[in-house]
């Protein structure tokens, strides 16, 4: 039997905290280990229980984003998914570059806060796909240090991956739709991660939707 993935949620408003617990309690696939309302709150849910992931929102009494630097300042189990209405992209990159693994805005459907849940469960990072072009204009040419494109050289597989990652896709799902199994496609986005000198599974998809668009000479 699968373990259940343990989960905190800390917002300060809690109508919706409690919407959020329910689904993730209801999907069968998370173990919610607390709750709270402000950054003192995520501060000491990590510290007491550990969860495998914090739900953070922005908005918080203390500072959602000064309560992610807080506790990414340090090695730790928890990864953070920051859940929030805010669309600023200059809070979605501070945010990242603290360490989270996700940004979903508050409006996502339940079936989408479950499947980009478990992704940043699995150690990938999830974007708001409506985010995802605001963070190309905002990291292109500056922010992203990946290796010079026309230079790269990559296999027949990994182009197919690059393609798939480009639409959104979660590892399980490229893994299925090229019928191989995880771990291979895993294998195989490491060699592209590696190519490209890019930190983390974020700056890949960012590369493969610049280079779906033909936006490729924007990354250097």
């Amino acid at each position: 039997m699968q373990s259940k993935i343990g989960v905190a949620v800390v917002d300060d408003h809690p109508l919706y905290r409690q919407g959020v617990v329910h689904v993730l309690q209801n999907s069968g696939r998370f173990e919610v280990l607390g709750e709270g309302a402000s950054a003192s709150d995520a501060i000491r849910l990590v510290a007491d229980k550990t969860p495998d992931l914090l739900f953070l929102d922005l908005h918080l009494p203390g500072g959602g984003i000064e309560a992610a630097e807080t506790i990414l300042a340090k090695p730790v189990a928890t990864r953070i998914v920051v859940l929030s209405v805010v669309e600023d992209i200059g809070c979605v990159v501070r945010a990242f570059r603290a360490g989270v693994h996700g940004y979903l805005l508050k409006g996502i459907s339940a079936s989408d806060l479950i499947k980009g849940s478990e992704a940043a469960a699995a150690g990938e990072h999830c974007v708001a796909p409506q985010l995802m072009g605001h963070l190309l204009d905002q990291l292109s040419g500056r922010a992203l240090t990946l290796n010079e494109p026309a230079r790269i050289a990559f296999a027949v597989r990994e182009e197919q991956i690059l393609a798939l990652l480009a639409k959104g896709m979660s590892n399980k799902e490229i893994a299925y739709s090229l019928n191989i199994c995880e771990k291979t496609a895993k294998y195989y986005l490491t060699n592209i991660m590696k190519k490209l000198h890019a930190k983390n599974r974020v700056e890949v998809a960012l590369y493969a939707a610049q280079k779906t668009h033909g936006r490729t000479d924007a990354v250097h």
